[in-house]
This record gives structure tokens, C-alpha cells and sequence, in this order.
């Protein structure tokens, strides 16, 4: 007889995400409902709610993947050690905002939907602010700190923001790619002051 391993919590979980990443990605995220995400999950219906209750959850836990993944990759560039640390989040900035990911497709479908769902805008804003501790945490044990005098923290996250919805919802993204000098100009001068390397 076949025994089949049992799945652990987290990998329940992510299960759940995975089956949410592909209904977000073709129906948007107010038209998904929990029984879309049941269907595709293939799991029975008290199995998914006895980890997400609603599709914010889900949507929550997705975006922190996202940028938790984002980390990772951040971390391969900083144990290479080529680059400075600000030129290191300069190209991790341009990449954020010009390549392509699913957690990116759907952390632009939050983005356009929020302008008319408060809720939406509440869940915005509390990842708004757990990423922004993430990121400190990040830049600490890699021997940086964000200086109290960068201005622009604000400014930089609504060009980012802007540059995910023109990437995803125009066909420029290939131009831009072409042009990340342009982009590296534009945050060098956004960052200047702001950082200070340490691991020196």
C-alpha cells in the first residue's frame, strides 16, 4: 500500500497560495472568491478554511512571499560583495520595477483595485509598513543603515509603485530595460545621503 506524506502546515499554505496565485492572476482579486481558490487548490473547503478565512489572508501571506523572495535575491548580491551596498539596492529597485514575477503581476492587481476598495487600501498600507521593517531588519545585518535624513523614502516608494503599474499594464517594459542607466541616475540621486555602508 502506498503511503502518501502528509503535508505540513506550511506547505498547506502554500498550496493555498499557489492555487491563489493563479485565480488572482486571471480573474483579479475582488471577482476571486474562496470557493475559486478551494476549486483550484483541490483541497475540501473545511481544509482551506482552517488556514485562511478570507481572500486578504491569502493575499497578505502572497505579497510577503513576494517580498521575502525579493530578500533572497538581494542577499546573493550582497554575499558577492562587487558592488556597494547602495549600488546593490540601486539595481535591486530596477529590478523590482522592470522584470516579471507573479508576485509582482498581483502586487500590481492590489495597486489598481485598492483606489476603490478601502479595505484593499488598509491591507496596502499594513504592507506597506511590515515591508518597510523587513527592509530595515535587511539592511542592518547586512551592515547598512537608512539615514533619518533620506527625504525622499516616500517618493521613492510611489515611483516604484508607478513604474510596477506602467510596466505591467503598458507594453514598455522592454524600453525601460533598455534604458536602466537612466534609472540608476534617478535613485543614486534619491538615495544620496540617505545611506550609510558600515560593513567596511
Amino acid at each position: 500500500m502506498v503511503k502518501f506524506k502528509r503535508l505540513t502546515e506550511e506547505e498547506r499554505r502554500e498550496q493555498i497560495q499557489t492555487a491563489a496565485k493563479k485565480v488572482f492572476l486571471k480573474k483579479g482579486f475582488q471577482k476571486t472568491t474562496m470557493e475559486d481558490i478551494i476549486a483550484e487548490s483541490g483541497m475540501s473547503k473545511g481544509g482551506v478554511y482552517n488556514y485562511y478565512k478570507n481572500t486578504s489572508d491569502i493575499l497578505h501571506d502572497l505579497m510577503i512571499a513576494g517580498t521575502k523572495y525579493r530578500f533572497q535575491i538581494m542577499a546573493k548580491d550582497f554575499s558577492n560583495q562587487q558592488l556597494s551596498g547602495q549600488e546593490i539596492l540601486v539595481e535591486a529597485m530596477i529590478d523590482k520595477m522592470l522584470d516579471y514575477n507573479e508576485y509582482k503581476a498581483i502586487y500590481a492587481i492590489l495597486l489598481q483595485e485598492m483606489k476603490y476598495d478601502e479595505k484593499l487600501r488598509q491591507l496596502y498600507e499594513r504592507l506597506k509598513q511590515e515591508s518597510m521593517d523587513m527592509f530595515f531588519d535587511f539592511l542592518q545585518e547586512n551592515g547598512l543603515h537608512w539615514s533619518e535624513k533620506l527625504v525622499y523614502g516616500e517618493a521613492i516608494i510611489a515611483l516604484i509603485n508607478s513604474m510596477i503599474l506602467g510596466v505591467e499594464l503598458l507594453p514598455v517594459r522592454e524600453i525601460f530595460q533598455q534604458n536602466r542607466e537612466m534609472f540608476r541616475l534617478m535613485l543614486r540621486s534619491l538615495l544620496q545621503g540617505g545611506m550609510e555602508d558600515k560593513s567596511e
